[in-house]
């Protein structure tokens, strides 16, 4: 009975002991559970702050963003107190949870410095008083784009217009010409016919000359009858003589006036205008050099009398078949295009242009005689000073009929200019051969504009900024 019971306690013992040894495993694992949990508790704390650091990164960028685009948020003026919290959000993060803020603060520094960029690249001088965005700046654009196209389109019609006028004034032109022409030949054959008229009766009159002089050695006695009667025929025919040459004068006269009439030709066009330089198709198998100037007309002119020009070019470079020049001046509501025309009167391809200049020339204003300077101005653009008279009003060189113009400068004044009276006498002697020439008279200011030695206002063009759209060939021009 007592083993009995002995063995029931041991039993207890052991349910007691194994029951502990549960209990303990189960505390252990409980406990380990436990610091699992707390480890996880730890790194979910720390992830969520990260996360929260680089999410009001996130939003910081996104505030910045917005007010850069304009109207979806805060102003520009508030951008500098995001980036300042975007800073101190940097600053509090340490380990690899900085790196992910510090490339976002990164990436908004770039932003800045673009949209900095952008606004002094678009807008120049900008306007403290207002708030600049890319939103704005894309407007505008729009506001002078849709500017230009209305000047644009205003121009496209005065072309139009004005290209219908000049068709037909050219064909009004061209009949005037053909008329012109056609008294031209006739008077052309009215002079073969004049001459054959005079050649056969000078042979007449050359045969009587010697009939005379043979019966002269046989008729002594009436010497004196013969001799008058042969004075009389010799009268008549110098008479006719003279007659044919005066006709001869003004056929020539007739001639000379026909070619000024028609003395309407450019020297080239443009082929090509680039951002910064202007292509003509002379270049130095035309005798063209460097240096030398011309003035632009529109493609459309044909009398570059009556027209202004549009501007001035200096060629800076040369090839076989064109070249490429600078822009002296340009009227800015009237730009240099392709196919307009280029004029230098001093100057045609492969032919340097006879001029002569008479009186005193002041190119700047300072009172003085600029004769040589406009010589050498003149022979560097390709032309040919055939006369001229220096200051002791010595004429050097002489006019021919080849001579195309004759420049008249201003007369000397007593007292003013030193020995004036020798220059107007110099300058006279030209004057006085350039009428007996019927050489084309123009004064200093005409010379130059053609030379394309004028001055026109300095622009800033838009295009320059906002792209090369509105002009020339090959889609954009300067």
């Amino acid at each position: 009975m007592a083993a009995r019971e002995n063995q029931g306690y041991l039993i207890a013992v052991i349910l007691l002991v194994l029951l502990s040894l549960v209990l303990a495993l189960l505390f252990f694992l409980n406990w380990m559970r436990a610091n699992d949990l707390a480890d996880a508790k730890l790194q979910a704390e720390q992830k969520a702050k990260s996360e929260g650091a680089l999410r009001e990164a996130y939003e910081k960028k996104s505030e910045i963003l917005m007010a850069l685009v304009g109207g979806l948020g805060k102003s520009v003026a508030e951008v500098e107190t995001s980036r300042q919290m975007l800073d101190r959000t940097v600053d509090q993060l340490q380990g690899g949870d900085r790196d992910a803020v510090v490339k976002v603060k990164n990436d908004v520094d770039q932003i800045m410095a673009e949209y900095e960029k952008d606004m002094k690249l678009f807008l120049g001088a900008r306007d403290a008083n207002r708030e600049e965005t890319w939103r704005s700046l894309t407007k505008n654009f729009s506001d002078a784009l849709s500017r230009n196209y209305g000047e644009l389109e205003t121009e496209r019609n005065t072309r139009a217009r004005v290209e219908r006028e000049a068709a037909a004034e050219i064909a009004a032109k061209q009949k005037e010409v053909e008329e012109k022409t056609q008294l031209w030949q006739a008077a052309l054959r009215d002079l073969s016919v004049k001459t054959e008229e005079f050649n056969n009766y000078k042979s007449q009159q050359d045969a009587k000359f010697e009939e005379f002089q043979s019966r002269y050695t046989g008729l002594e006695r009436n010497f004196g009858d013969e001799r008058r009667s042969l004075a009389s025929e010799i009268s008549k025919r110098d008479e006719t003589i003279r007659e044919n040459e005066n006709r001869i004068s003004m056929l020539k006269t007739k001639v000379d006036q026909y070619e000024k009439e028609n003395f309407d030709l450019a020297d080239g066009k443009v082929i090509r205008v680039s951002s910064n330089s202007i292509f003509i198709n002379v270049g130095s198998r035309d005798g063209l050099k460097p240096t030398q100037t011309f003035s632009v007309f529109d493609a459309s002119a044909t009398n570059f009398d009556s027209k202004a020009p549009k501007g001035g070019i200096e060629v800076i470079k040369v090839w076989d078949h064109q070249a490429e020049a600078r822009i002296l001046a340009e009227n800015p509501l009237k730009p240099i295009l392709a196919d307009d025309q280029i004029l230098n009167p001093v100057w045609d391809p492969g032919y340097s242009v006879p001029i002569a200049l008479a009186g005193i020339f002041d190119l700047d204003g300072d009172g003085m005689d600029d004769t040589p300077r406009l010589i050498q101005m003149i022979r560097q653009n390709g032309g040919n000073v055939v006369a001229y008279h220096d200051g002791e009003g010595q004429v050097q060189g002489q006019i021919d009929p080849a001579t195309r113009y004759l420049v008249v400068g201003r007369s000397p004044m007593t007292g003013t200019d030193d020995n004036a009276e020798k220059v107007s006498r110099g300058m006279r002697n030209i004057l006085n051969q350039g009428k007996d020439h019927q050489i084309q008279e123009i004064d200093l200011r005409k010379l130059l504009n053609w030379m394309g030695r004028h001055s026109l206002p300095s622009v800033e063009r838009l295009d320059s900024k906002i792209g090369n759209q509105f002009r020339g060939s090959e889609s954009a021009v300067r």
